[in-house]
């Protein structure tokens, strides 16, 4: 450790002098050995100073604790060995009861200047700081103000400082004083360390009111604590964790000498912390004004603005139209109606494929439908005993955005139909809204086939948008439908050669897909979907497992041979005959 004494130079400062002597009259020489000012170390040997070396003797190791307490003021310079580890360098201070100081750390070049505290809730301390400027901050019994000349101390190994016999101005703007704590508070200061060849950084403090008190413990680097949570979101929406994120932990203190901070033990961030995308502490959580959250245990938010915690609590659950996939769903009603449902067909990776929707419709009158998915409308439908050429929806084109009707035939010679109440599917049932609309039907819309079950499939190749919309219009008295909507999944494939041109029998070369009809028992209010493992009348037919693109989607028909024993003749993208291939 330094030893302290009184010595004198023949020049004004170490760095410019060229001998140190014993005595005041400058007649006898200081003994050989190493002298220092607590910035610079020069070695004096036979009465001449060598030349000027760093101070790395004065360097603070990491993890230990340091301060000044006493009736001076000035800049306290610190440097502080960090070693060659990397992580986060989690710096723990106090101040005193009246007395606020400023802080200001450098690390390889970059500096930092913002902290926090247990229970802040309003952001750093340090925010308004210009860069490269200390953060004064403590109690707000007292303000600093801009100082002209005052003594500059450096760190020794002890924690203790030095004088080093120089003077500098302390200047104060408004915009670096963030008064708030002081007293028992701990401060945390996060400083990344990502380099392990830099190994020592600077914490420096700035006391321009006279009877300075501060202490502090810059921790060795190492990685911060983790926890997972959900990707960063605009609402406190309950979510699943699927992200690992980072925080650095507030402290504690005896605030007795000797000065201990006792850093907490939390699992999850609090009120107050500091959160990372990184280990090391360098890239803050949204470091912006504006709220964002992060979900915990799909339980828990934590809404954060500049990196810090300001706010915790229970999350919202998500507002689920209540209308889950693989569900039945019906409406009986002795007016007209205009019927809308949300269908939630999930969100995940693994949540894609076909959405394949059976109605059994039409046992009275006709109703419209027509499904709505990511910005596309849905309209062309089919059945089990359509032995129409086309399906339906699709020879006459009802027209993009607008319904088809099935069912029993009717006129609709009342078009257009007003004060038709509007209802929502809401948790299995339809509610009344309590507004009306109009609803008018064109000729090409209808396209009534009788009583049946009716087929409409919905393409979801991707993840999301994870609900859909589908309406019902049902502008005559007396409307009934029942639906089941399939969660999304591949359609059964087939193999099939390519269009043929006719029905000789061939290999088959490729692979196609296509979605089975159903049947619908009205006593159990059950639909069964068809077993057949080859397309038939009336099924649609795909190139792709999802559903996005109809085989053969035009009006001339093409014949597709399968297992080299029978043909489908496709129109439409739907299957309008079948038999068996010519061996000839």
């Amino acid at each position: 450790m330094a030893v302290s004494g009184t010595y004198y130079l023949n020049g004004p400062n170490l760095a410019t002098s060229t001998a140190i002597f014993a005595d005041e009259d400058m007649n006898v020489c200081a003994a050989d050995g190493l002298y220092s000012d607590g910035l610079i170390v020069r070695e004096l040997l036979n009465c001449v100073l060598l030349p000027a070396q760093p101070c790395p003797q004065c360097a603070l190791p990491c993890g230990q604790v340091a301060g000044e307490s006493s009736q001076i003021n000035g800049t306290f310079l610190g440097q502080i060995n960090a070693g060659a580890d990397i992580g986060a360098v989690v710096v723990y201070s106090i101040v005193g009861n009246t007395i606020p100081d400023g802080i200001l750390s450098t690390y390889n070049g970059q500096t930092f200047n913002r902290l926090t505290y247990i229970g802040n809730n309003q952001g750093p301390v340090g925010l308004n700081t210009p860069v490269g400027q200390p953060t004064y901050f403590g109690s707000p019994n007292n303000t600093p103000v801009s100082q002209s000349s005052l003594p500059v101390y450096t760190i020794q190994t002890d924690g203790t400082y030095l004088n080093t016999g120089t003077n500098a101005p302390i200047n104060v703007l408004p915009s670096q004083i963030d008064l708030r704590g002081g007293g028992t508070t701990v401060y945390t200061h996060v400083i990344p360390k990502n380099s392990a060849t830099a190994t020592n950084l600077n914490i420096d403090f700035y006391g321009p009111i006279l009877g300075t008190f501060f202490s502090f413990q810059a921790d060795c680097p190492a990685p911060l604590d983790s926890f997972l949570g959900s990707p960063v979101q605009s609402d406190d929406t309950c979510a699943n964790p699927t992200e690992t994120y980072y925080f650095a932990q507030n402290a504690t203190t005896t605030f007795t000498q000797p000065i201990v901070f006792v850093p907490e033990t939390l699992s999850v961030p609090g009120v107050g912390n500091f959160v990372y995308d990184d280990a090391n502490g360098g890239s803050p959580v949204n470091n912006t004004a504006t709220s964002q959250y992060i979900i915990v245990n799909n339980t828990t938010f934590l809404e954060i603005q500049y990196g810090i915690v300001i706010a915790t609590g229970s999350c919202t659950p998500p507002v689920s139209p209540g209308n889950p996939c693989n569900t039945n769903f019906s409406a009986s009603n002795p007016s007209n109606g205009y019927f809308t449902a949300d269908i939630d067909v999930g969100g995940t990776p693994s949540d894609v494929g076909a959405i394949v929707i059976h109605m059994y419709m039409g046992a009275i009158i006709p109703d419209g439908v027509l499904a709505t998915y990511n910005g596309n409308t849905y309209n062309i439908i089919t059945s089990q005993n359509n032995t129409n050429q086309f399906p339906f929806g699709r020879e006459f084109n009802s027209g993009t955005g607008l319904p088809t009707y099935v069912g029993f035939p009717d006129t609709f010679s009342g078009s257009p139909y007003t004060n038709v109440t509007d209802y929502s599917l809401q948790n299995g049932t339809y509610q009344s809204l309590g507004t009306t609309r109009t609803i008018s039907v064109a000729s090409s819309q209808n396209s009534t086939d009788g009583e049946d079950v009716f087929t409409l499939v919905i393409p979801k190749p991707s993840a999301t948008p994870s609900t859909f919309q589908l309406e019902f219009f049902a502008p005559i008295n007396n409307t009934f439908f029942i639906y089941t909507v399939s969660c999304p999944a591949a359609l059964p494939s087939f193999s099939s050669t390519g269009p043929n041109g006719g029905i000789a029998c061939a290999n088959p070369t490729e692979t196609y897909y296509f979605a089975p009809n159903a049947t619908y028992d009205p006593n159990t209010q059950v639909f069964t979907t068809d077993t057949n493992t080859i397309p038939k009348v009336g099924n649609f037919v795909y190139e792709d497992s999802n559903g996005v693109t109809p085989l053969n989607d035009n009006s001339t028909p093409e014949y597709y041979i399968i297992n080299n024993s029978s043909f489908i003749q496709v129109r439409y993208g739907m299957v309008i005959a079948t038999g068996a291939c010519d061996p000839t």
